[in-house]
């Protein structure tokens, strides 16, 4: 709004400047000529520069109102999380539980990573985190259903689990993280366990 604003302020001086210098006409005896005729040239000259940004206002508006509507249909993550290839994750700064990690994402507008692919995941976690941890909580439990699926109710195929995985030592490994230090990468794990956890962001449909 205050572009569009300013994009009519530029006008409404365009068109006084013009009538200015249209309407006016010097009152001063002839040896003040060349002084109306350069002060009249400065005006038309103004009058020029504030249409040129007046055009310039406008395109700018028009393609901020572009990546609006654009990030409307989801190609856009809000801070704090970051896009990787048209998914958006954040890695946590702290340890949590798995319980307390899902709160705090679910605080963030978001929940704990469900991914379409984990090495998607796995290379956002190995560039943003690789020297301060190994493993991750991500949304994946058996507590739900009694076997092991992500958050959104999508199973875990064999393939993406860490060899031997997930093998409930312990009798007591119900919640999913990712291990950076093994592959493929899924892993079970004690749920009251803390490390940091990756949040995701599901852009609206």
């Amino acid at each position: 709004m205050m572009m569009r604003n300013g994009v009519y302020v530029m006008v409404v001086l365009c068109m006084c400047v013009s009538w200015v210098t249209s309407t006016t006409s010097p009152s001063t005896p002839q040896g003040s000529n060349n002084t109306w005729a350069e002060l009249k040239a400065a005006m038309q000259e103004a009058q020029t520069v504030l249409l040129e940004q007046a055009r310039l206002l406008e395109h700018l508006l028009s393609s901020t109102l572009a990546c609006h509507r654009s990030c409307a249909q989801g190609w856009w993550c809000p801070l704090p999380y970051r896009e990787m290839l048209a998914e958006c994750f954040y890695l946590s700064s702290h340890d949590a539980t798995w319980q307390e990690a899902r709160s705090h994402c679910l605080a963030l507008g978001g929940d704990l990573a469900t991914p379409t692919n984990i090495a998607r995941l796995f290379s956002y976690t190995l560039d943003t985190g690789a020297l301060e941890t190994d493993r991750v909580w991500v949304g994946g439990t058996d507590l739900m259903t009694g076997s092991w699926r992500w958050l959104n109710g999508r199973s875990i195929p064999r393939a993406d689990w860490a060899g031997h995985q997930p093998n409930n030592w312990g009798g007591n490994q119900h919640c999913l993280n990712l291990r950076l230090d093994l592959q493929p990468h899924l892993n079970d794990a004690d749920c009251d366990l803390e490390y940091r956890f990756v949040c995701q962001y599901f852009r609206p449909e």
